[in-house]
């Protein structure tokens, strides 16, 4: 697990989250909230919520869906979170600045890793947007293995950025695992898709 944003003790005393305190004195129990969600999923996104269970979740927090709202929109005034993506409930900005300065040289070296690995995906001349999802070492190395074995094979690709995209956001519901083992499996056989390798490994 990624050590994630400002702790409790740092957040008292940052003059944006006084702001919020000001606006509403739920905000710290709201902002403990999300980060536990985005660190149980190990990622920024808080995914879709359904109506019952944002009651649920404003019960728990002592509010009421009226005043997370008011609160949501404050945070996203600040540049905290945004709310605009049709996927997701709430996407946290910032991933890298909110980060605390106590990472584990482990997490450290693992976040470089996936930077290179990213970088090294998009130096592939495509214009692609990797799910955070599969922003993973393991399966971007497999991945631009797989730009390499698809472009050889016979059957020509007429836009790679459409193609690509859409592969990537196929495997993004799989996780880097399973994707990863979707991609070994299809150019072990040789295949030119994904979808048989992906039947394969949900069948497991």
């Amino acid at each position: 697990m990624k050590v994630w944003y400002k702790t409790s003790s740092h957040q008292m005393d940052d003059p944006e989250m006084e702001y919020l305190q000001s606006i509403d004195c739920a905000s710290c129990a709201v902002w403990e909230w999300v980060k536990g969600m985005c660190k149980q999923r190990d990622e920024c996104h808080i995914p879709d919520i359904g109506k019952v269970e944002l009651k649920m979740v404003c019960r728990r927090l002592g509010i009421d869906a009226d005043r997370m709202k008011k609160i949501v929109e404050e945070m996203e005034g600040l540049g905290w979170v945004d709310t605009s993506p049709d996927d997701c409930f709430m996407r946290v900005l910032k991933w890298d600045t909110w980060q605390t300065n106590f990472r584990s040289s482990e997490s450290d070296a693992a976040r470089k890793k996936n930077s290179y690995w990213k970088a090294k995906v998009e130096g592939e001349g495509l214009k692609l947007n990797v799910p955070a999802s599969l922003q993973e070492a393991g399966f971007l190395k497999e991945w631009k293995v797989w730009i390499d074995y698809r472009r050889s094979h016979s059957a020509q690709i007429a836009d790679e950025s459409i193609f690509f995209q859409k592969q990537l956001n196929w495997l993004s519901r799989m996780g880097p695992r399973k994707a990863r083992e979707v991609l070994e499996i299809t150019m072990r056989n040789s295949w030119q898709g994904l979808e048989a390798a992906g039947k394969m490994v949900s069948e497991k």
